[in-house]
C-alpha cells in the first residue's frame, strides 16, 4: 500500500504545481498520442502536423471511451456534439501556428486566422465572437490559466471538465526559416542623377535568430560596363515573427566589388548595410520583400575608373524560396 499511496500523492503534487514538459504536445499526457501511432519511428523525424494529428487522435479516442461508457443523459448528448466537432477537426488538417514563443506553448488563433483545437470547438458550437475574446486575452496560454467567466460557462455546457478539454490542448513548435534563395531586381543610385537597373541574389542559412548570407549584386552600367559585389553578412531580426510578416530584419554586409569600364577593371572594398522594410509570405515557402540599402565602395584601385559617387542607395523587390522548419526550444 505505501507505494501505491506516494504515487498517488507523487501525481497530486504534479498535478497540483501544474508542471509542463516544453518539449511535449500537451502538459497532461505529454507525447502519448505520438507514442501509441509512431511507436517504431523516430519522433525527430516526424513533422509537426503528424505530431500534433497523432496527439488529437489519441485524446479524441481517450474522451471518446469515456463518453460512450457513461448513461444516456443530456451530458453524454452534448459531448457527443463536441467530439463530432473534434473529429472533423482532425480530418481538416489545419494546424495554427506559435510565431512568438522559442519554446512550445499553445497558440489559440494565429495570425493567418487558424483556430487550435479548443478554439475550434468553440467556434463551432458558442459562435466566433467567444473564440476571438479568449484569444485577445489568452492566445498563448493553457487552457488551465484562462480565467474568463464565459468560459467556464461554455466548459460546463460542453458536459466536459477543464482537465479534460485541457488534454486535448496541443502545444506548437515555433515556425522558423532555416535556409533560403532569393532573386530580387531594382535600381541603385548613385547621387541624384545616376540611377541602374540593379540585381540580386543570395543564399542564407539561419542560426539562432541571426541570418548568414552570401550575397551577390550585379549593375548595368553602360552599354559594355558592369559592376558587380559578392559580399557575406549577417541580418538580424528587429520585429516579431509573425506568421505572414515574417522577417523584418536589418543586416550589415562587406566584401569585394568590381567595375569593369571600357576592357579596365577597377577593385573595390564594399561595406552595406540592409533593412527589409517588408516581408509578405506568398504562399507557405515563398515570400516577396521590399530591402533598402545603402553601401560605400572603398577604392582599392583605379579609382579615376569609378567617377559617379560612391555612396550608394538602393532599393530591391526580392522573391525568396523558403526551406522553413519548426523549433521546439531556446537555442
Amino acid at each position: 500500500m505505501k507505494p501505491l499511496l506516494a504515487s498517488f500523492i507523487l501525481a497530486i503534487l504534479l498535478i497540483g504545481c501544474k508542471w509542463i514538459d516544453h518539449g511535449s504536445i500537451n502538459p497532461i499526457i505529454g507525447n502519448e498520442g505520438t507514442l501509441h501511432f509512431y511507436q517504431n519511428h523516430d519522433l525527430g523525424a516526424l513533422t509537426e502536423k503528424q505530431r500534433i494529428t497523432a496527439h488529437l487522435a489519441y485524446a479524441y479516442q481517450l474522451l471518446m471511451d469515456r463518453t460512450e461508457a457513461m448513461p444516456e443523459s443530456e451530458v453524454k448528448k452534448n459531448r457527443l456534439a463536441v467530439l463530432e466537432h473534434l473529429r472533423a477537426y482532425i480530418r481538416r488538417g489545419e494546424f495554427p501556428i506559435n510565431s512568438k514563443y522559442e519554446e512550445r506553448r499553445p497558440c489559440f488563433i494565429d495570425e493567418k486566422g487558424t483556430y487550435c483545437a479548443v478554439g475550434y470547438l468553440i467556434q463551432q458550437t458558442a459562435g466566433s465572437a467567444l473564440a476571438e475574446k479568449i484569444n485577445q486575452i489568452y492566445q498563448y496560454d493553457f487552457l488551465s490559466d484562462m480565467k474568463l467567466p464565459e468560459l467556464s460557462q461554455w466548459i460546463s455546457k460542453s458536459g466536459f471538465s477543464t482537465e479534460e478539454l485541457a488534454t486535448v490542448q496541443p502545444t506548437y513548435g515555433t515556425y522558423v526559416i532555416k535556409r533560403s534563395m532569393s532573386a530580387g531586381a531594382g535600381m541603385s543610385y548613385r547621387g541624384i542623377d545616376n540611377g541602374y537597373p540593379s540585381f540580386r541574389f543570395n543564399y542564407g542559412r539561419n542560426i539562432g535568430k541571426r541570418l548568414f548570407t552570401l550575397h551577390s549584386r550585379m549593375e548595368v552600367v553602360g552599354k559594355n560596363d558592369f559592376y558587380t559585389s559578392l559580399s557575406y553578412g549577417v541580418f538580424r531580426q528587429i520585429s516579431k515573427n509573425k506568421a505572414y510578416l515574417r522577417n523584418r530584419r536589418i543586416g550589415v554586409m562587406l566584401g569585394p566589388s568590381l567595375l569593369v569600364e571600357e576592357g579596365q577593371t577597377s577593385w573595390m572594398l564594399k561595406p552595406e548595410i540592409l533593412l527589409n522594410i517588408f516581408d509578405i509570405m506568398l504562399f507557405k515557402k515563398y515570400a516577396l520583400s521590399g530591402t533598402l540599402g545603402y553601401a560605400h565602395d572603398i577604392s582599392l584601385n583605379k579609382p579615376e575608373l569609378f567617377p559617379t559617387s560612391r555612396n550608394d542607395f538602393s532599393f530591391h523587390i526580392v522573391l525568396s524560396s523558403t526551406k522553413g522548419g519548426l523549433t521546439y526550444k531556446k537555442d
